[in-house]
C-alpha cells in the first residue's frame, strides 16, 4: 500500500521545511538551517543563532530588480514590459534605494528608461522576476544574510541560466554571507508578519 499525504499535510510539511530553512524566529535558536554551499558560502548559525525573515511592511534598505532581458519570452511585448519596468523603479526610487540588475549589454537603455535615481548594475539576468530569483534576506546576530533558494525557472519552465546564478553573484557583489538552501523555491513564495508565522 502507497501513502499519499493529503494536499493539507503536503503543504504542512512544506511549511515547516520552508521556516527551518528560513530560519523563521517560530524555529527558535538552535534549530537545523539551511547548509552552507561550497562556492564560498559561510556557515551560519553554527553556535544556534536565531535567523528572521522580516515582515513585508518592514523598512528595508534597498528594492532590487531586474530588466527583462529575453525577447524570446515577452515577443512583441519586451518593450512595453521595459517601459512599465522602469516606470515602477522610477516610482519607488522616489522613496528608497533601488538597484536595477541588468545585463551588460542593455546597462545604458536601462538607465535611459529608469532615470537618475535608479542604480543600474552590469548583472547577467534573463527576466523580471527578481523577488523569485533574488536571494531571501534574513537577520541573524544583526547581520544581513542572503539565503538563495537555487531558482530553477519554475520547474525548468522558462530559460533561466542567468537567474538561477542571481543569488550568488548578487551576494558577492554586495558581499553579504550567502547560505544556500537545501531545496529549491521561489522567494515570492514566502509571505511573513516578521513573528515566525510564515
Amino acid at each position: 500500500m502507497t501513502f499519499l499525504p493529503s494536499r493539507r499535510s503536503a503543504l504542512r510539511s512544506f511549511a515547516g521545511i520552508t521556516a527551518l530553512v528560513l530560519g523563521a524566529s517560530a524555529c527558535g535558536p538552535g534549530g537545523p538551517g539551511p547548509s552552507a554551499s561550497s562556492g564560498g558560502a559561510k556557515p551560519r548559525g553554527g553556535n544556534g543563532g536565531e535567523r528572521r525573515l522580516g515582515a513585508e511592511w518592514e523598512s528595508h534598505t534597498r528594492t532590487f530588480m531586474s530588466w527583462p532581458a529575453l525577447e524570446s519570452v515577452w515577443m512583441e511585448d519586451l518593450p512595453y514590459v521595459r517601459k512599465d519596468i522602469a516606470r515602477i523603479a522610477r516610482e519607488i526610487a522616489e522613496y528608497e534605494e533601488v538597484v536595477m540588475m541588468a545585463r551588460p549589454a542593455q546597462v545604458k537603455a536601462a538607465q535611459r528608461a529608469c532615470g537618475s535615481l535608479v542604480e543600474v548594475v552590469p548583472l547577467d539576468v534573463d527576466d523580471l522576476w527578481a523577488r523569485d530569483t533574488v536571494p531571501v534576506f534574513v537577520e541573524e546576530e544583526g547581520e544581513v544574510v542572503g539565503v538563495d533558494l537555487n531558482f530553477n525557472g519554475w520547474g525548468n519552465k522558462q530559460e533561466h541560466e542567468n537567474d538561477a546564478l542571481v543569488g550568488e553573484t548578487l551576494l558577492a557583489k554586495y558581499r553579504i554571507p550567502r547560505v544556500e538552501a537545501p531545496l529549491i523555491a521561489e522567494g515570492g513564495s514566502f509571505e511573513t508578519d516578521g513573528e515566525g508565522t510564515l
